[in-house]
């Protein structure tokens, strides 16, 4: 996970966000972080993942992409 994401590979996000599930809080957490460094470069996908998802699953989608969201700069409105 850690070399699709951080080489930018926008293809496999939706196979990343499943693993936002993952039992294991390792893989879970690799998937996130990995996630995180696509920036918004992942929000079309992941609200693709998101819509397709099981309704248990879509929290941990919705939390990344709030804090994706979150890192990005404000718009001024000028």
């Amino acid at each position: 996970m850690r070399v699709l994401c951080f080489g930018g590979d926008l293809g496999a996000v939706d196979e990343i966000a499943d693993r936002l599930a993952h039992p294991h809080a390792a893989v879970s957490r690799a998937a996130r972080e990995g996630l995180l460094a696509l920036g918004d470069r992942a929000i079309p996908a992941l609200e693709r993942a998101r819509a397709r998802a099981r309704p248990d699953r879509r929290a941990r989608i919705d939390a990344v992409l709030a804090e994706i969201r979150a890192r990005q700069p404000a718009a001024t409105g000028e």
